[in-house]
């Protein structure tokens, strides 16, 4: 049966690029973790998440990309919400600096008593997510996550 309450449709319109022309690009003006901007003391917010290609929704991608300056922020952010509860731990391959957590529970499906969730504040519309949504399974240590977004230098936003 369906709910009884079905929530509203909601959508952020599609900007044209003549140099991307197939890129499926947005306007990304914020993200929050855990209810806190990820960039609040860098200077304008959209401009930092839309430099270069701007923000490029990509379903074929698997992981996230954000620029440098947003993803820093992003990872501060991530730190101060998890360093009282979670430890530090190198990733799974030495060959990437991977974020990485331990002590998180087994099941993946209770990563928000660990993690805290993200929103993406598009023109027009908000996407909340999960932490399962933005990590992945360490694969070397029990109850271990890693942050599934990654620094894209100078580039735009890409969100796989």
């Amino acid at each position: 049966s369906l709910p009884h309450s079905i929530p509203s449709l909601v959508y952020t319109p599609l900007k044209s690029s003549n140099v991307h022309p197939s890129y499926y690009i947005v306007t990304l003006n914020k993200i929050q973790l855990g209810g806190s901007d990820i960039a609040h003391d860098i200077g304008s917010l959209s401009s930092t998440y839309n430099r270069g290609y701007g923000t490029v929704l990509d379903s074929g991608t698997t992981f996230s990309y954000l620029p440098t300056m947003a993803f820093s922020a992003f990872k501060t952010v991530l730190h101060d919400k998890v360093k009282s509860i979670l430890s530090s731990t190198p990733g799974p391959d030495s060959s990437y600096n991977d974020v990485c957590y331990k002590g998180a529970s087994h099941d993946p499906s209770q990563l928000s008593s660990h993690f805290p969730s993200m929103e993406l504040h598009f023109q027009g519309a908000t996407l909340s997510l999960d932490p399962v949504n933005y990590l992945f399974v360490h694969g070397r240590i029990a109850g271990a996550y890693c942050l599934g977004i990654f620094d894209n230098g100078n580039s735009g936003t890409l969100l796989g």
